[in-house]
């Protein structure tokens, strides 16, 4: 099964090259990766570029229109892995042990994000949608991608911003395996990153906390370049 990554350029694909580098490290039975960018770091390589434009803000229109972008292309396959670059496999994992993974229901993740008032409006959209009760996929975690089960998400209009994740299992009616997330904050110190990684099968960055503690964490998890480099 193939990856795609849908990447918007920051930090000069700084943790895109952890993220592939924890891929190559950590994942087996995989094929070949795909970025969709109209601007992919120049150090790249190995890698099947698919050029698409960029709109300017960042949101989950952009997400969805690269996926789907990327399920139009034939030598991308039936089936594929969206794999964010701002995700790292902490774990050995093969692809055939690929879930659908999730942390409590749109409810909970109202409550949780209740603070964030343009990501809360995001899931309230989703949950309008489909039902509140419906579990939170929009976990930081690969997910793998049906192309026929993708189109679904053609039917919505995507400048209201939904969960892509979240709407793509719901109309798939797959079976989630749920899992606390584990996205880093910025305040972590090494030893709190590497505390609160331990164990995780996957873990997550953000513009907000890829900091010299979490660059050195990485570095000391992924010091190899990968083939994608």
């Amino acid at each position: 099964m193939n990856i795609v990554i849908p990447y918007r350029p920051s930090n000069n694909g700084l943790e895109l090259k952890y993220a592939l580098r924890s891929i190559e490290k950590n994942l087996t039975g995989y094929g070949e990766v795909f970025i969709v960018s109209d601007r992919p770091p120049k150090w790249i390589t190995n890698v099947h570029t698919l050029l698409l434009s960029e709109e300017t803000e960042k949101n989950s229109r952009n997400i969805v229109n690269k996926m789907l972008f990327a399920s139009n292309r034939r030598e991308v396959g039936e089936n594929f892995i969206r794999w964010d670059d701002d995700i790292y496999l902490n774990k050995p994992l093969d692809v055939k042990d690929f879930k659908y993974w999730y942390q409590g229901t749109l409810a909970d993740a109202i409550f949780q994000h209740r603070n964030n008032v343009r990501y809360r409006k995001y899931i309230e959209n989703t949950a309008m949608k489909i039902t509140d009760r419906e579990f939170y996929y929009d976990i930081h975690t690969p997910i793998v991608y049906n192309k026929e089960k993708l189109k679904n998400l053609t039917k919505y209009d995507w400048s209201t911003f939904y969960l892509s994740k979240t709407m793509y299992c719901h109309h798939a009616g797959v079976e989630g395996v749920e899992m606390e997330d584990g996205k880093l904050v910025a305040t972590m110190t090494e030893k709190e990153i590497i505390d609160y990684i331990s164990g995780r099968l996957f873990f997550c960055t953000s513009p907000h906390s890829i900091s010299s503690a979490a660059i050195n964490v990485l570095e000391s998890l992924y010091p190899n370049p990968s083939k994608y480099e």
